[in-house]
């Protein structure tokens, strides 16, 4: 992937103020909205088991409104099979929540996307009573300006954090923090994730991670790992929680 030419389309969006199509363009999805119609059908029937059809909807309608996505029918919802993964992907993370009794979170994300589970999360967590204080998104530039852009058009129950990946999160002043990183951290060097481990993680109490691309290894963490048994990718996919 040639992440020059993804950063000066991001770029392009972010100048232009237009988000009415960046989702199905070429460049974009080699990052973001690839998820085929097997693995889509698959958070969905995973999802839909805690969830009800009509939410499952309502949250992909409201995310797919935005951005033109390509969209498939599943079960009679036509919409973006990325934000079938979204919500999928908030459910565990709200569950989790609950499994451990954290009911105010300042949330730390690295490599938030466009902020589609930001704003999965946000639709989600209110149905189980849970109250997030912060959300803090630490991403490259201009990524994070997207994704100031894009939730911008939404209404968000608390503080939105956009911070520049170059800090690491060395500026943030939060302590106990919840961390979340999906299909990002595992991604980025080892150089940039050892930088995570020195500057952030000192600061985070409790996390989730979908792990992928790099053998999992202990990065200073208690942590209990699950296969992804969904993922169109390999069996080499992991939900890590600690």
């Amino acid at each position: 992937m040639d992440y020059t030419l993804y950063k000066q389309y991001i770029n392009n969006i972010v100048t232009s103020n237009d988000l009415i199509n960046f989702k199905n363009n070429n460049i974009y999805t080699q990052i973001l909205e690839h998820v085929p119609y097997n693995a889509g059908n698959g958070y969905f029937l995973d999802i839909n088991k805690y969830i009800s059809y009509e939410q499952i909807k309502e949250f992909c309608n409201l995310n797919d409104k935005i951005g033109n996505p390509n969209v498939v029918n599943i079960e009679g919802i036509v919409c973006s099979t990325t934000s079938l993964r979204y919500i999928n992907l908030a459910y565990k993370i709200i569950q989790y929540f609950i499994n451990q009794q954290i009911t105010n979170p300042d949330i730390i994300e690295i490599g938030g996307g466009y902020g589609g589970l930001l704003l999965a999360i946000n639709y989600l967590a209110p149905k189980f009573n849970i109250k997030i204080n912060s959300y803090t998104l630490i991403d490259i530039d201009p990524v994070y300006k997207l994704q100031q852009l894009y939730l911008n058009n939404y209404t968000i129950d608390f503080p939105i954090n956009y911070i520049n990946a170059d800090t690491y999160g060395k500026d943030i002043l939060l302590s106990d923090a919840f961390l979340i990183s999906c299909y990002s951290f595992s991604e980025i060097e080892n150089t940039l994730q050892q930088n995570y481990i020195k500057y952030l993680f000192p600061k985070i109490k409790n996390g989730f991670i979908v792990w992928n691309s790099i053998k999992l290894y202990n990065f200073g963490k208690n942590i209990i790992s699950v296969v992804e048994n969904i993922s169109y990718e390999s069996n080499d996919v992991f939900y890590v929680y600690f």
